[in-house]
């Protein structure tokens, strides 16, 4: 029923853009409807990683940990489940353990600042 978008009265998931990311992705475990979730924003969809996440799912794009020209074989275990994209919040603060050394309370103060948004930009 999912992967043909019959999701009418699914929160989250009944409208139209929802449905056409939907018939797109081919969800085909719970990870992917988590990710489906997350990817439907703003800022995902206008800066293209929607269609990186969906090329690297269904094998038209090298998944690569996080960038073909940069790779990283340590982010493997945080990444893989997003096929190589930090698509969550808690992506970063283990990239941060992982390459930095960070605590987790110190990669969750690091998560919150790259959140914060400066003065005079935005508002």
């Amino acid at each position: 029923m999912l992967q043909r978008s019959e999701t009418t009265a699914v929160f989250q998931l009944e409208s139209r853009g929802m449905k056409d990311l939907i018939k797109r992705l081919q969800p085909d475990c719970f990870e992917d409807m988590i990710a489906l979730v997350a990817l439907f924003r703003p800022g995902p969809l206008q800066s293209g990683m929607v269609d990186n996440f969906i090329d690297r799912k269904h094998g038209r794009e090298e998944i690569s940990y996080p960038d073909v020209q940069w790779q990283h074989e340590s982010l493997k275990p945080v990444l893989e489940p997003t096929y190589g994209i930090i698509l969550y919040q808690e992506q970063v603060m283990q990239i941060a353990q992982v390459l930095s050394g960070y605590t987790l309370g110190g990669a969750d103060m690091l998560r919150r600042a790259m959140g914060k948004k400066k003065a005079g930009r935005d508002g």
